[in-house]
């Protein structure tokens, strides 16, 4: 976290420890004052998304909890260390025929059909393939579409 040091007249920014990420006070220590404001920018920036993707991890977990027939990643309870790029999702049906719908609207599978893991070597990949999809966490995500889309969701299944 970048914080600015009230003991220097200049306003130095300096930092806390780092939680995660592995960085350390002395490595910024070592940085020059506009490479330790943008790596401050950079840190900010990061953190806003990080807030924001594990925000729309825990619509999605309220909003499909209650589908039996769905398997959702407890994300409320990893909040503070987890980064969702994408939140899987495992049916006990297999996604409707009508998958394009679906797939204009962010949801993914895992594998593609033409993934090495579908053919008859790994029969539970295909099990996979047709019932394990991820739902979009990104910035243009919001709240709204993320309900709207489980919404959609539990109604084809």
């Amino acid at each position: 976290m970048c914080i600015r040091d009230s003991s220097d007249s200049t306003g130095r920014i300096t930092f806390e420890p780092v939680r995660r990420g592995g960085f350390s006070a002395a490595f910024f220590a070592e940085l020059s004052d506009p490479q330790r404001q943008r790596a401050c920018a950079y840190l900010e920036r990061m953190e806003a998304e990080r807030a924001h993707r594990n925000h729309i991890a825990a619509v999605y977990e309220e909003a499909l909890a209650d589908a039996p027939e769905l398997l959702v990643p407890a994300a409320s309870q990893h909040a503070h260390d987890n980064h969702w790029i994408r939140f899987p999702v495992f049916s006990e049906k297999s996604l409707p025929a009508d998958f394009g719908a679906f797939h204009r609207r962010g949801l993914s599978r895992l594998y593609g059909p033409t993934s090495p893991l579908n053919d008859d070597s790994y029969p539970s990949s295909h099990l996979l393939y047709e019932r394990l999809f991820t739902l979009p966490t990104h910035h243009l995500v919001d709240e709204a579409f993320a309900r709207s889309l489980a919404r959609d969701i539990l109604e084809a299944l």
